[in-house]
């Protein structure tokens, strides 16, 4: 019997060698504010393909989300800047800041 070198485990893809393993981590993105309206979705699960940044994914999932400066990012229930790096099983949660009295 021939055995795959590839194994499928819960919709995440887990690429096997003798020499290295590749995983392909799914991170949840919830939405809040104008980010909704612009992503169409409170709530997005993505798969995400080698190391990236929040920004890098959340410039995939929002459109213009470069042209909101000041937003709020949490990772995990964490303050985070869109320059950190995301893991399998993140929670990302993004929302533009508001300000008034």
């Amino acid at each position: 019997m021939i055995q795959s070198p590839f194994i499928i485990l819960f919709d995440r893809f887990l690429a096997w060698s003798p020499n290295f393993q590749v995983v392909i981590a799914v991170v949840r993105i919830r939405l809040m504010g104008a980010f909704v309206h612009l992503a169409k979705a409170r709530e997005l699960h993505v798969k995400v393909d080698g190391k990236k940044t929040v920004d890098e994914i959340l410039r995939e999932v929002i459109p213009r989300y470069d042209e909101f400066h000041d937003k709020i990012i949490m990772i995990n229930g964490h303050p985070a800047r869109g320059d950190a790096e995301v893991t399998d099983g993140d929670e990302i949660k993004v929302m533009p800041v508001l300000s008034g009295g």
